[in-house]
């Protein structure tokens, strides 16, 4: 099958998004900021004098860190469905949070494996399960649902999701590089650019397996 996804439209979409929620959307990246460098300060400031409270600080942190990236794919998925967030929904759900932090926790001992494996693995299983995390968010699947959807997904389309992540990847780094301040405005373009693909994904797996349309493409929930 082929894609079914331009990339150039994805990012289109998330800069028109950008236009259309900007006040939002720059309040939401200052807040995830603010929300993450908290801890961070508290870190430095224990890290000498009480290392035990140093190591609950740099622990806080990263709980922090993965629950505004859960909010951040919620809302992106928000946006693209045509929806109005607001910034309860960074922390709006987390029933599904300790499912989140596992999949995260294992897509990375996915992708160590497989760049040990001669590193064409890592790349190929960073790309098959990418989007495992989005089904924790969208759908509430299960840990091995997640995964076997976003395999699903991304069948036949790894090239052209790849090359969607490094275009991703070198525009947040530019934005980065611009002072800092120009990650305001890539970060959230490529998160709902991301959300869109993801969207796209499911509806050419929808086609594919022939689903009427209107009717959701459930990952298994197990």
């Amino acid at each position: 099958m082929n894609a079914t996804f331009s990339k150039a439209e994805a990012l289109s979409f998330g800069w028109q998004t950008l236009k259309s929620h900007l006040i939002f959307l720059v309040g939401l990246m200052a807040l995830i900021l603010a929300l993450n460098l908290l801890p961070e300060v508290g870190r430095w400031q224990t890290l000498e004098k009480a290392p035990p409270l140093a190591l609950f600080w740099t622990l806080a942190g990263y709980l922090i860190q993965m629950a505004t990236q859960m909010g951040l794919i919620r809302i992106s998925l928000t946006l693209v469905d045509g929806g109005k967030p607001g910034y309860g929904e960074l922390f709006g759900d987390l029933a599904t949070f300790g499912r989140y932090l596992v999949v995260n926790l294992l897509f990375i001992l996915i992708m160590v494996a497989g760049l040990l494996l001669l590193v064409v693995p890592g790349f190929v299983w960073s790309v098959k399960y990418q989007f495992a995390p989005f089904l924790i968010v969208d759908h509430k699947a299960g840990i091995k649902g997640s995964f076997q959807e976003s395999a699903a997904i991304t069948s036949g389309v790894k090239w052209e999701v790849f090359l969607f992540f490094l275009l991703v990847l070198g525009l947040n780094l530019a934005g980065f590089l611009a002072f800092g301040i120009g990650i305001f405005t890539t970060l959230p373009v490529t998160m709902i650019a991301y959300a869109f693909v993801y969207r796209k994904l499911l509806e050419r797996k929808r086609k594919a397996e022939k689903v009427p349309e209107g009717t959701a493409v459930l990952p298994p929930l197990s």
